[in-house]
């Protein structure tokens, strides 16, 4: 006998699929501002259209200098950001019109009119500038210091040799988000083959150590006495030297206020994972129709979710291993009123060796029994 009917409608499925993980901040992308006035002009495309260009290797950079979209001296830089092992996947020239005919740009007003550019928003953070002179790059720096963006400069100020501190860079020895590079020939691009060598490292997989050789720079034109280089090295400037194999290692990477620049980026690095891991979890369970509760089934839901980015903070090097500690707070009713969450963060950077000291006692003494 054949089932007249099937019961199959008794069981109701709904399929629905998980909210998308909230986009992650990027933190590989290296911008190079430039005056549009410099040399025989850097317009990027039609004029006054084309606020920034993106290149994905050194011939897309060759071409739009063919092309008269970038002067020869930005196409110098896109060759030292290219000649790093690894390159980067992307390198971006944003324009900065500072002879303007109705509005003069500033490098300021330059960058907020490239974060307000459709799609580049989540794809700022490193950033070097053509100037070289410090009116015009501590002012930019200044501005940076109020945003998660990082800023390498340069200059060929010869006071950086000497026992103090440059007097045209007093205002910005406290600086925490952007740093110096010293390089006597102002034409060379040390900054940005600086800034690109240690992005093109995924922070997601690795803390780099930002101690490493620079290629496509030349050497210093003239030699820098030991003397001079604990001068740069304690005015919190980094400088080429040789090390190893190589005539071309940059040394003392760090920010002004002399906090080594790998820990400027992890602190960016895990403040930018973390929000983007709540807002996930947070999305994922308001879409499923599930509260996290004020309450310690919710902590816990933070908790894992906060622990989830120090596990790979370790596993890259940000932090030591084993040196983090998370520590729930206390939920009182000022929580309950403001429907609020709180834990604390502890841990310990991922420190990377510069220096090595070693002492042997050599004797004619055994000292194997």
């Amino acid at each position: 006998m054949v089932a007249s009917s099937s019961h199959v409608p008794n069981v109701s499925i709904t399929v629905l699929l998980q909210s998308l993980a909230t986009p992650g901040a990027g933190f590989g992308t290296v911008t190079l501002m430039v005056d549009e006035a410099q040399g025989t002009g850097n317009t990027l495309g039609p004029v006054g259209t084309v606020r920034f260009l993106d290149f994905a290797d050194f011939s897309e950079v060759q071409t739009a200098r063919t092309s008269g979209l970038i002067t020869a001296e930005v196409e110098a830089a896109g060759l030292v950001a290219f000649s790093q092992q690894p390159a980067p996947s992307k390198w971006r020239v944003c324009r900065v019109d500072t002879a303007g005919t109705t509005t003069l740009e500033t490098y300021t007003s330059a960058l907020t009119a490239l974060e307000a550019e459709a799609g580049v928003a989540g794809d700022l953070y490193g950033f070097c500038m053509d100037s070289r002179v410090p009116t015009a790059q501590i002012p930019f720096a200044t501005t940076l210091e109020a945003k998660k963006f990082a800023l390498l400069l340069q200059d060929n100020d010869a006071d950086w040799k000497t026992a103090s501190d440059p007097a045209a860079w007093t205002s910005a020895t406290e600086f925490a988000k952007s740093g110096h590079v010293y390089k006597d020939a102002d034409s060379e691009w040390l900054d940005v083959g600086a800034m690109v060598a240690n992005l093109a490292f995924d922070p997601d997989s690795q803390s780099v150590p930002w101690e490493r050789r620079i290629r496509g720079v030349a050497a210093e034109g003239t030699f820098i006495t030991a003397t001079e280089r604990n001068n740069i090295i304690t005015n919190d400037s980094a400088l080429l030297g040789t090390w190893g194999s190589t005539d071309f290692w940059l040394d003392n990477v760090v920010t002004f206020d002399g906090r080594p620049f790998y820990e400027r980026l992890s602190a960016d690095w895990f403040e930018a994972r973390v929000s983007e891991a709540i807002q996930t979890m947070h999305q994922r369970e308001s879409d499923a129709g599930r509260k996290v509760l004020v309450s310690q089934s919710g902590m816990a839901q933070l908790v894992s979710t906060v622990q989830g980015v120090v596990t790979t903070a370790e596993s890259a090097q940000h932090f030591t291993p084993g040196q983090s500690v998370i520590t729930p707070e206390a939920i009182t009713d000022a929580d309950r009123t403001a429907r609020r969450l709180r834990l604390g963060v502890l841990a310990q950077i991922g420190i990377s060796a510069r220096l090595f000291t070693i002492t042997a006692n050599l004797s004619t003494t055994p000292v194997i029994v």
